[in-house]
């Protein structure tokens, strides 16, 4: 049985030192459910916010369940799949 993922770069760029991680994610996830694996990768016991954005957007995508208010056009994490933006990135099969 295959499974298709995109290989993938997470960077965190608030932390010093900038620390990145290649990954081999499934298609087909919510943000949440990449915001779990990317808090589990690091160690992060899981009460650190999260946001996600992307170069030459103003699109965030949060957990819009923790009253967030965001500064810009905002989507939920929860509702959100990782395809609508992943779609340029390496796609591979598992």
């Amino acid at each position: 049985m295959f499974m298709k993922g995109y290989d993938v770069k997470i960077r965190l760029d608030d932390f010093r030192p900038i620390t990145w991680r290649d990954m081999i994610i499934p298609e087909k996830i919510t943000f949440k459910e990449l915001d779990r694996i990317i808090k589990i990768t690091y160690g992060f016991l899981g009460y650190h916010l999260s946001a996600f954005t992307f170069k030459d957007s103003d699109i965030e995508i949060l957990d819009l369940s923790n009253d967030i208010v965001a500064a810009n056009e905002a989507k939920d994490m929860n509702e959100t799949y990782i395809d609508e933006y992943f779609q340029n990135e390496k796609k591979i099969f598992l």
